[in-house]
């Protein structure tokens, strides 16, 4: 036990693997939703890669001869099979970074991470996923991303023995995931469609600041070496997020720091569905490097970045170390919300970590479309991703300008042609409906 805070707000015990309690918000949303704390994360301790790369995870080897990718991977899944009328694994997912273990990289070098996912399964009705890929970095660990050091692509169709590398719709200006971090979509799309027996990998320049001991702490604490890869293969079943992470080695001396707050990954949980007061209740959390420093933590949330019009307890910061501080928080069904956790430093300016977004759900996803233009139909497949316990899921869709009605997943229509925008959102059974429909244009 590391202190005992009392103030006219309520009690806080800090610990350090434990929870603090608070004391619950009102009822406004989205609001605190009653718990606070800390855990203590403990203290942390460039080459170019291969051209061609080895697609898949194996993890790293017993023998280190030169530099290499090290990685590791995790199933996603499961997915229904309605050709064999069974459940199976729907695919996997891979994060590594590239050098060799206590020679490189060292700090300020340029190194390159990678996130790999491929398709196994055979999803009923898609013949394959939609996957959104995003990184959550390392601490002190940033793009670097230039004309000379490149986002690299690499893409293995299911009838290809070797991965080729691409450089049309690569994408060079990453853009942020619900987690903070970088996210890798296609230019202008939400998701890299994905066949079954299909391999993707994305290649990305980071530089460290500080040393970084590639070590993976014991559970319950948050590996801040680590390089945690998010995706979301969207199936139309379940439509899975699973996020493989690898601890990553970088040597040199450590220099001076400023604090900083960064984020876990995933940054949210324990979301739920509340039918007494119809609200979703989900936890943050954030990382506090004090760099020696003590002070206070406060998350912040509102309806757009930089909005933040809710801000939840404020939680003491012990001098020295690195804290994970964590909030229940209420928030209304289907609806988007941006939120980032603060630290002031005692005697010193606020210092915030990067925008986060949660969407509360139900939300919507489009898995499939199928466009059949000789009989001027069209077909799509969606689901409700992750809908918490105690949620039940309807659906409404719309076509062009249209009025939303009720559906089910396939949707098809008939006798059409020309351009057209499809619509689809998902309704609890309170009625609070998606805020945010999935989309998708096409022409007959």
């Amino acid at each position: 036990m590391l202190a005992l805070l009392a103030s006219l707000a309520g009690a806080a015990l800090l610990s350090a693997y434990g929870a603090a309690a608070a004391t619950a918000a009102g009822p406004a949303s989205p609001v605190p939703g009653g718990d606070a704390g800390l855990a203590n994360q403990g203290a942390d301790e460039g080459g170019s890669p291969a051209p061609v790369p080895k697609m898949g995870a194996t993890g790293p080897g017993s023998k280190r001869r030169a530099a290499e990718w090290h990685e590791t991977g995790e199933y996603a899944g499961p997915t229904y099979n309605c050709v064999g009328d069974y459940y199976e694994e729907l695919g996997r997912a891979w994060a590594g970074w590239y050098g060799d273990v206590g020679i490189s990289p060292q700090v300020n070098d340029v190194y390159y991470v990678k996130a790999g996912w491929g398709i196994s399964g055979f999803p009923c009705g898609t013949g394959g996923a939609r996957v959104h890929v995003e990184m959550v970095l390392p601490a002190y660990t940033k793009l670097a991303i230039t004309q000379a050091n490149r986002v690299r692509c690499f893409y293995k169709s299911p009838q290809q023995s070797n991965a080729q590398e691409f450089q049309q719709d690569c994408p060079q200006n990453p853009g942020t995931g619900w987690n903070g971090g970088p996210s890798f979509d296609p230019p202008g799309e939400a998701a890299w469609p994905t066949a079954t027996g299909a391999l993707f990998e994305i290649w990305v320049p980071v530089k460290s600041t500080q040393p970084l001991n590639g070590i993976t702490p014991p559970d319950p604490q948050p590996c801040t070496t680590c390089l945690y890869v998010g995706t979301w293969m969207i199936d139309g079943n379940n439509s899975p997020w699973v996020w493989p992470k690898m601890p990553v080695y970088v040597t040199g001396s450590a220099s001076a720091a400023n604090p900083s707050v960064s984020y876990p990954a995933p940054a949210t949980g324990n979301i739920t569905y509340n039918t007494g007061t119809t609200f979703v209740e989900a936890r943050l959390y954030g990382n506090v490097y004090t760099e020696g420093t003590g002070g206070t933590a406060r998350f912040e949330m509102g309806p757009s970045k930089g909005n933040y019009d809710s801000q939840g307890e404020a939680i003491g910061i012990p001098t020295g170390g690195n804290w994970q501080a964590y909030e229940d928080w209420q928030m209304t069904p289907g609806r988007t919300y941006h939120w980032r956790l603060c630290y002031t430093p005692s005697g010193s300016g606020k210092i915030c970590g990067a925008d986060q977004t949660i969407n509360a759900p139900p939300e919507t996803a489009i898995a499939d479309v199928t466009v059949k233009k000789p009989k001027h139909k069209a077909t799509f497949t969606f689901s409700s991703p992750e809908v918490p316990p105690n949620m039940s899921v309807t659906y409404q869709c719309r076509l062009d300008n249209g009025a939303f009605q009720a559906c089910s997943s396939p949707k098809t229509y008939s006798h059409l042609s020309g351009k057209h925008t499809f619509s689809v959102r998902a309704v609890d059974q309170a009625g609070h409906k998606d805020a945010s429909p999935a989309k998708e244009s096409f022409k007959i």
